[in-house]
């Protein structure tokens, strides 16, 4: 299944897409199957709910993220070809925090300490451009693309999807700064603050594998008795 992602600070994306349902591509599939005519004239197609599914012997379960590359021609993992330590820089805003001039006076060379505590938040937005649901359930955990947004925008562990196709969320980190500012003798040193701002966008796909047997019981018309099940079984992996 394709979705698409959109991650770490400011982001911006397409709508929610196409969502399609378990139930409706197996009763569709009942409804094609090749039934003798007179068991097809019992049958009431239009009562197929998923109570008449058994699916003990069914698996359904998602791999592992796969993030594609961005239309920018970021890597996959959020890097870029320049850097190769940080997410893709498709934008980059840069704040000045604060400014500091120190003056040395004196015909020494002077260093001063600074340190500095800040507070930070990243914003993720989440988009699902195509997915499988079972019964209007999604069950999708995306993991972060790279250990640079984990890092860099505090998104450390998966995003759990259930039934909303679009989430938005926002993280908060802490972070400290300790560094030295060397004055030469009879000069001023000034000191900016300076955070940079970065976005990453880009699509995952997560690959929803469904393997085993299944069978939907179709029930008469009149009785609703069951008339004929539908096995389907060895059922092979796919997306």
């Amino acid at each position: 299944m394709n979705d698409q992602i959109a991650s770490s600070r400011k982001v911006a994306s397409k709508g929610p897409g196409e969502t399609v349902e378990f139930y409706d591509i197996l009763f569709d599939y009942v409804k094609k199957y090749n039934f003798p005519s007179d068991i097809r004239s019992k049958i009431d197609f239009n009562l197929l709910t998923s109570a008449d599914v058994i699916e003990s012997k069914l698996k359904v379960y998602n791999l592992p993220t796969v993030h594609d590359p961005s239309d920018d021609g970021s890597h996959a993992n959020g890097y870029g070809d320049s850097l190769m330590k940080g997410p893709a820089k498709k934008k980059v805003n840069n704040s000045v925090l604060f400014s500091s001039v120190f003056t040395n006076a004196t015909s020494e060379t002077q260093t001063h300490h600074l340190s500095t505590e800040r507070r930070t938040t990243s914003c993720c937005r989440l988009v699902i451009a195509k997915t499988l649901a079972r019964e209007g359930e999604i069950c999708l955990e995306v993991e972060p693309p790279g250990i640079g947004i984990k890092a860099n925008a505090g998104f450390r562990s998966g995003v759990t999807l259930d039934s909303e196709k679009e989430k938005t969320l926002e993280e908060e980190i802490t972070w400290a700064l300790n560094t030295e500012v060397i004055v030469p003798a009879g000069c001023k040193t000034r000191a900016d603050l300076v955070i940079s701002e970065e976005q990453y966008d880009g699509r995952f796909r997560i690959d929803t594998i469904i393997e085993g047997s299944i069978s939907v019981l179709t029930r008469d018309k009149k009785t609703n008795a069951v008339v004929s099940p539908v096995v389907i079984s060895e059922l092979q992996k796919g997306r």
